[in-house]
């Protein structure tokens, strides 16, 4: 079961960095961001519960009501870990920190190991082994391919690893990768959702195998799936992420809170959008919704799929207007995607299509962990005491 941690912080850019960094330690830590300071009773509420935090991180923003709730924790949850959060470091707040009863104080650039040291106390996992890749892919709109994308970019990874990565279809409305793989799954998403504390045990149960890859797949009908289900998204994913050497994670169209997370989260993400004018449109807006959240630059890669159509803008063009680079282009080809879609399998390897596809996957197999570190901070060093 993953350790809860709650980061209250208004500045949605640095928390997803620590959320990030808080996901890769190998500790268990399962982060939630909430970009506000929440009053008493929401602050007791969302302490409260089997799902509760063990630990919560204050990020200083507003000194003065960072403090208070530093303080609030230490007199109503003792027996939770406190640690404060900051943009820059100075001696005065450190030591206003410190009279709080916190536990530790973190800095950009979040170094991992300083994270891990910091949480390693609360930790349930900390024997953890490294964690597999995750890569989020969003369409800009629903028509944009990003599933057939997905389906390949998984089997690739599989390929690559010699043993199965894992394919979470993550669109509880408008999912369809069990529809075009021909799959009868008695498991779906949801399963995996209402019991995710229990998830370690029956995750084998709610994958089907599929070819060399496996597959959690969307079901039938959203109904009945509340918000504090969909919630635990990124959880189903962590764990994912501890069982497979690659996680591919198929997101709807639209960021959502939970969609959010994964995408912080994210080693990858890979936003796909085509020519069309309507795509590029949205391709923007998503763009700078990701970057004002939190989500690494480097980590968002465009996908320009059925590139090279008649009257298509041009990939220099397409990176002006969205201020990202295009990284990879998927040749326009519908008469190969529709046959792979009408025989339920993948794209022909003799086609154009089918090329850039294992090409594609093949630049991102080899993608590894460019997360900086640095000294471990401690109250002493921070300080400059001996």
């Amino acid at each position: 079961m993953a350790t809860q941690v709650l980061i209250i912080w208004p500045q949605a850019d640095a928390a997803g960095r620590l959320c990030d960094a808080m996901l890769r330690c190998g500790l268990g830590l399962m982060p939630r961001i909430v970009e506000r300071y929440p009053g008493r009773r929401e602050f007791e509420e969302l302490l409260a519960g089997p799902d509760g935090a063990k630990a919560v991180v204050i990020g200083m923003t507003i000194e003065d009501r960072g403090l208070q709730l530093l303080r609030e924790l230490d007199a109503d949850a003792p027996n939770t870990l406190t640690v404060a959060a900051h943009t820059a470091e100075s001696s005065e707040l450190l030591r206003a920190v410190m009279r709080t009863g916190a536990s530790d104080f973190l800095a950009p650039p979040f170094a991992v190991e300083d994270v891990r040291r910091a949480f390693e106390s609360i930790a349930t996992d900390a024997e953890a082994g490294p964690e597999g890749t995750l890569i989020a892919i969003m369409p800009c709109q629903g028509t944009d391919g990003a599933s057939t994308i997905s389906l390949h970019l998984a089997q690739g990874l599989s390929a690559a690893a010699g043993r199965p990565a894992l394919l979470v279809d993550c669109d509880v409305q408008g999912g369809v990768t069990a529809f075009r793989l021909g799959l009868q799954p008695k498991y779906t998403l949801a399963d995996a959702l209402a019991h995710v504390d229990r998830l370690d045990e029956f995750l084998s149960k709610i994958v089907l195998r599929w070819r060399e890859l496996d597959v959690v797949c969307a079901p039938d009908s959203s109904l009945g799936l509340l918000g504090d289900h969909m919630v635990r998204m990124p959880r189903v994913l962590a764990i994912g992420r501890k069982l497979y050497p690659a996680v591919v994670a198929d997101l709807p169209p639209g960021i959502y809170s939970a969609g959010l997370e994964v995408l912080r989260g994210a080693d990858r993400v890979l936003l796909v959008c085509t020519p069309s004018l309507t795509s590029l449109h949205l391709a923007r807006r998503r763009v700078n919704e990701m970057l004002d959240s939190g989500v690494y630059k480097d980590r968002l890669q465009v996908v320009l799929n059925r590139s090279g159509s008649r009257r298509s803008v041009a990939p220099d063009d397409i990176e002006r207007v969205l201020g990202v680079r295009v990284e990879y282009t998927v040749a326009n080809d519908y008469s190969a995607a529709q046959a792979a879609a009408l025989a339920g399998g993948l794209v022909s390897a003799d086609t154009q299509l089918g090329r850039d596809l294992a090409a594609l996957a093949t630049r991102l197999s080899g993608s590894g962990d460019t997360t900086e570190t640095h000294p471990h901070r401690r109250w002493k060093r921070i300080l400059g005491l001996r």
